[in-house]
């Protein structure tokens, strides 16, 4: 796959556990840990793009995982992030938003993204 330049207006998906209670807060909004990287995230915080996939693919389990989305230039906004593309194998449309992501940055990302529906997601 080639490597695609992610422009401002494109949009990136991320997918976080619905069952943890970390991930949603008490009043029922996403919480900073959706933009927390996992042990494998070495390389940068993994999401897809969203022209080169769709928000039910990158779910992959509505009944397991919610999805927000924000734009590149919303990520590029917060100070020192960037994003991106980094296909892997099975997924064309993997990316990374790289840079230091202090938890004072996570919360700027969930507050700069739109949680999609889950009614969507089926």
């Amino acid at each position: 796959m080639e490597i695609v330049t992610i422009g401002n207006e494109d949009y990136l998906l991320r997918r976080f556990p619905l069952g943890r209670p970390n991930y949603i807060r008490q009043d029922g909004s996403v919480s900073s840990f959706a933009y927390c990287p996992d042990k494998e995230d070495t390389d940068g915080l993994s999401v897809d793009l969203e022209k080169l996939t769709n928000p039910k693919k990158t779910v992959v389990d509505p009944n397991v995982f919610g999805l927000l989305k924000i734009s590149a230039g919303n990520v590029r906004s917060v100070p020192e992030l960037d994003c991106n593309h980094n296909p892997i194998s099975g997924n064309d449309a993997h990316s990374l938003i790289t840079g230091n992501i202090t938890k004072g940055k996570r919360s700027k990302l969930v507050d700069l993204s739109e949680r999609i529906p889950q009614s969507e997601l089926f």
